[in-house]
């Protein structure tokens, strides 16, 4: 027996809402949605491609798009050359870069990251001096965010590029067990960059394997670092990608934090910045963490 929904449905199909009478059922209602669904790939899959499309700003466009007579939309992956020697390649939408992708300047700095025309979102931005990794609003630090320059660490919740809360010496004890890390690496890329729908941006390193010496066997380390998640929230510290499984902080994108244990993302038991601080040795200086043995 089919059991009405005496309650207001929303199905999002995209970036679009799409509102259900309550006296729908939910066969009708599953068969809306894939139909929704159905129409929204034919509608992909029907994307142009063009090459050395002028546009308007005196750039150029070469990649996929919308034809609708002589109307143009650029959308789906392409990468647009700028006057100024700039470039962005990734993801368009209604004609702007939207979506994930990698905005290069024409000094060869370049962000990688969320896009909303501007950097909106979770991003990466690579000054060669120094760099940023947190959450940007309209291409302005507005979140979570590391700073690094001139052998300056800086990590808290930033607005309008300014450091409003600032964590930086709470957070000492994870840098710690990044350098420890780096002793065992034979190759270290510190920062690494999700390209998935629901990506991050992470400073450390990666679940990865370690063969002990003594015992012959490998085994698997955690990542470790600064996890910055795509919806404004971080991560910090031990734990399995796919189960977030740990000790470790995370910090929400309402500015608080937890501190403590967790299991597949579930709070186990709680922990203060002294259970983590105690539980490790180091000196610091700039990104150059010595642990004392």
């Amino acid at each position: 027996m089919l059991v009405p929904y005496r309650c207001r449905l929303s199905l999002f199909v995209g970036h679009r809402c799409l509102a259900i009478p309550p006296n729908v059922q939910i066969q009708d209602c599953l068969h809306l949605f894939f139909l929704c669904v159905a129409k929204q790939t034919a509608m992909e899959k029907a994307l142009n491609y063009i090459e050395d499309y002028n546009l308007p700003n005196g750039g150029t466009y070469t990649g996929q798009c919308r034809k609708n007579g002589s109307f143009i939309e650029l959308k789906g992956q392409g990468k647009a050359y700028y006057p100024d020697g700039s470039s962005y390649k990734g993801s368009f939408d209604y004609g702007r870069p939207f979506g994930l992708g990698k905005y290069v300047f024409p000094n060869k700095h370049f962000h990688w990251g969320y896009f909303d025309n501007l950097p909106n979102g979770v991003g990466y931005l690579d000054e060669h001096t120094g760099f940023t990794i947190g959450s940007f609003n309209d291409g302005r630090l507005y979140g979570w965010a590391i700073k690094f320059y001139n052998n300056q660490f800086q990590f808290g919740w930033w607005e309008n590029n300014q450091l409003f809360q600032d964590e930086s010496n709470n957070v000492l004890w994870c840098r710690a067990i990044i350098t420890q890390r780096l002793r065992l690496a034979k190759e270290a890329h510190l920062i690494q960059v999700s390209t998935e729908d629901l990506g991050f941006i992470r400073f450390g390193f990666p679940n990865s394997k370690h063969l002990n010496r003594i015992s012959g066997r490998e085994n698997i380390l955690p990542s470790v670092g600064f996890k910055f998640l795509r919806n404004g929230s971080v991560v910090v510290g031990e734990f399995f990608d796919s189960e977030i499984t740990g000790n470790l902080v995370i910090y929400n994108k309402d500015r608080s934090h937890e501190y403590g244990y967790w299991d597949n993302s579930t709070l186990i038991k709680q922990y203060t910045l002294q259970d983590f601080q105690s539980s490790i040795a180091y000196l610091v200086n700039g990104l150059s963490v010595i642990p004392e043995y």
